[in-house]
């Protein structure tokens, strides 16, 4: 056991790695907990977006965007700070902030967002509960306006998102995992978290995970892996209203 012990050298994995996970569980802990707190989205809804007296669809559909910024804020920009102060000047790389391998990224996320508007035009007229399910706040769908507010706090919902499972919880693991290691270290919680979806939405975040951690990981770079679900997850609701 000894011998094993220290060919393992465990003390490698107990250092920043360990660090990374413990605040990314806490950080989704909080997040779970305010961001659907009733008392957190009454104040928001009634003193900053002013508005007090609404149906159950206006209800649901102030609730989701809140939700969508409360997600930015916990899933982005809290973690964002924290590896901030871990690594310095050094985050940019460390967490592939930069637009890393540019080409390569436009040409991948161009390719594979033409390849899912495609999949979504076929799944919304194959499965009935993708249209029963989306836009998931349908009072966004009784205006113009409200459906682009609703679809701009949706795309910003995904930054939160992206940063979380294909930055902090991608890049910092992949050093001492490897690349695959460090894909499955997020393959779980990412599949887990879609449960409550449309059954084939729900099977196919698996391959979701695994080629949204390969963009990052191809291009360096969270960016690409953001601006390919931002545009899907919006491209579902689009055709679910307009096709």
């Amino acid at each position: 056991m000894r011998e094993l012990i220290k060919k393992l050298n465990l003390k490698d994995y107990l250092s920043k790695e360990l660090l990374y996970i413990t605040i990314a569980v806490l950080v989704y802990l909080i997040y779970n907990h305010f961001s659907f707190h009733t008392g957190v989205h009454d104040f928001i809804r009634t003193r900053i977006f002013g508005v007090e007296k609404v149906s159950s669809e206006e209800f649901r559909y102030y609730r989701l965007i809140i939700w969508f910024l409360t997600s930015f804020i916990y899933l982005f920009l809290i973690p964002f700070v924290l590896s901030l102060l871990i690594e310095g000047k050094k985050v940019w790389t460390k967490l592939g902030m930069t637009f890393g391998n540019v080409k390569k990224g436009f040409l991948i996320t161009i390719s594979l967002s033409v390849f899912m508007f495609i999949c979504i035009l076929v799944a919304i007229n194959v499965f009935p509960e993708f249209r029963e399910y989306y836009p998931m706040a349908k009072f966004a769908m009784t205006s113009i306006p409200l459906f682009i507010f609703y679809q701009i706090s949706y795309f910003l919902y995904f930054l939160g998102w992206e940063f979380y499972f294909r930055s902090f919880l991608l890049f910092p693991y992949k050093e001492k995992f490897g690349k695959a290691g460090a894909v499955i270290i997020g393959v779980l919680p990412f599949v887990i978290l879609h449960i409550g979806k449309p059954f084939p939405e729900v099977i196919g975040s698996f391959a979701a995970h695994i080629a949204l951690c390969y963009l990052a990981l191809e291009t360096d770079s969270f960016w690409y892996a953001f601006l390919l679900h931002g545009l899907v997850a919006v491209f579902m609701d689009v055709a679910v209203m307009f096709f």
